[in-house]
């Protein structure tokens, strides 16, 4: 099986920021 990764934009799962440009600004929401 591959792995994946997956970003949601509308802040599921991570921080919603203006503009996503740099891995490093991913900030994931703790519990999930």
């Amino acid at each position: 099986m591959r792995k994946a990764f997956f970003i949601d934009r509308d802040g599921t799962v991570n921080v919603e920021v203006d503009y996503l440009h740099r891995p490093e600004d991913v900030i994931l929401i703790d519990g999930l």
